[in-house]
C-alpha cells in the first residue's frame, strides 16, 4: 500500500535517519524478517493520523510497539512514514517486474 501524497527529498531522507529507531525490529531498509509487521505493507502508511496514533499515540502499545513520544516528534514521525512510503513504492515496482 502505497500513499498517494509525495514528500520532498528532505523530508525522505530524514525520515532514513530518523527510521533507525525503528530497525532493530522493523528490519534494515524496512524489510522485516516476518516476525513483526513489515511496514512496507503497512494500511497505516496511507494515513497520517493512524500512523501517528501508532508511533506517537502508543496505540498498540499493549501489543509490544513502543510509543515514542519520548523519542520522536510528529514531524520526525510522518518523515519515517515518507520514507517506509518511499520503501514501499520500491517494492510494488520490483514486484510489478
Amino acid at each position: 500500500m502505497v500513499p498517494d501524497e509525495i514528500w520532498p527529498r528532505e523530508v525522505i531522507v530524514a525520515g532514513g535517519k530518523a527510521y533507525a529507531n525503528c530497525a532493530f525490529c522493523h528490519g534494515f531498509g524496512a524489510m522485516s524478517s516476518g516476525t513483526i509487521p513489515d511496514l512496507r505493507r503497512s494500511p497505516l502508511l496511507l494515513t497520517k493520523a493512524g500512523w501517528q496514533s501508532i508511533v506517537i499515540g502508543g496505540a498498540l502499545e499493549s501489543k509490544g510497539m513502543p510509543n515514542f513520544s519520548g523519542t520522536l516528534n510528529a514531524e520526525a514521525a510522518e518523515a519515517i512514514r515518507a520514507w517506509v512510503a518511499q520503501r514501499a513504492a520500491q517494492l510494488r515496482d520490483d514486484e510489478s517486474k
